[in-house]
């Protein structure tokens, strides 16, 4: 994330916020005839043209190519809304902005799919605001993070697992599920899908202990962390409000990752050596 601001603290507003998503040009006009700022809460979608048929870039043309090669067929537009704005300079606070900026596009993409299960979420990309004393913004970008290290590619056995285990993959319908879930976004949701994959084959809790692969602690602690947790964030599993919180702190969800892999690693060399595939 990026920062940029210029302002006198002694300037009043009223303060302009406009929120930066993006999403498919269709989308984003049916946003903006929903929400045209004619309502309560000034909710406005602006620049967002109604296309005409299915969006189809012009490859002939360098900018129309590139823009097309970054971002497919999405497009930008502004959002605006009454809980975004502020009164003064002295109220900016860009981290703040950005998160109610977040819950908003959340909560927008929540009633488009339920008025048009076709719809294709949009994404914020970033705030910016104007008073009559300066202007600032906060780039919200959804890049692969930078790294100087990988754990690939390490040992010569890793290529020998990985190809047996992709084998065995095309006629074990258990070990393909797996696979698949660990390609999902890291989340308790996708977790405890791996979880409960492995556990139905391996004589549910008591037999995941019985076999070595987690302790009867390690069980509970990831059962209840991801049963519990209630931070969207990171995936939560269920809905229900806590009548019973848990005394003993929920794992984090890097640690519930690590549970997981043991557990996935454990049970593909058994289910590799007994040759179920």
């Amino acid at each position: 994330m990026t920062e940029m601001s210029e302002n006198d603290p002694t300037d009043e507003g009223p303060i302009q916020v406009r929120a930066q998503i993006v999403g498919h040009p269709w989308d984003l006009w049916g946003l903006s005839q929903i929400f045209d700022g004619d309502n309560a809460l000034k909710i406005s979608v602006q620049g967002a043209p109604k296309p005409s048929g299915a969006p189809s870039p012009n490859l002939a043309i360098p900018e129309e190519r590139d823009r097309f090669a970054r971002v497919g067929h999405d497009r930008m537009a502004q959002l605006s809304a009454a809980v975004l704005d502020r009164h003064t300079l002295a109220d900016i606070d860009l981290r703040v902005i950005a998160e109610e900026a977040q819950a908003l596009v959340t909560h927008v993409n929540g009633v488009a799919h339920l008025l048009d299960p076709e719809f294709r979420h949009v994404r914020l990309t970033g705030v910016t605001y104007v008073g009559k004393g300066g202007n600032g913004s906060k780039s919200i970008a959804e890049w692969t993070a930078n790294k100087a290290f990988t754990g690939l590619g390490r040992h010569p056995s890793q290529a020998q697992f990985a190809l047996s285990v992709i084998d065995a993959s095309r006629g074990d319908p258990a070990l393909s599920f797996v696979l698949e879930a660990w390609q999902l976004p890291l989340t308790w949701a996708s977790l405890y899908l791996i979880w409960d994959r492995i556990a139905g084959t391996s004589g549910a809790a008591k037999g995941v202990a019985a076999k070595g692969y987690l302790t009867e602690a390690e069980i509970e602690d990831f059962r209840a962390s991801a049963n519990m947790a209630r931070d969207f964030r990171t995936g939560i599993r269920h809905g229900s409000p806590l009548n019973k919180p848990r005394s003993a702190p929920l794992l984090r969800l890097v640690d519930g990752q690590i549970l997981m892999q043991r557990l996935t690693l454990k049970w593909i060399g058994d289910r590799l050596a007994e040759g179920q595939g």
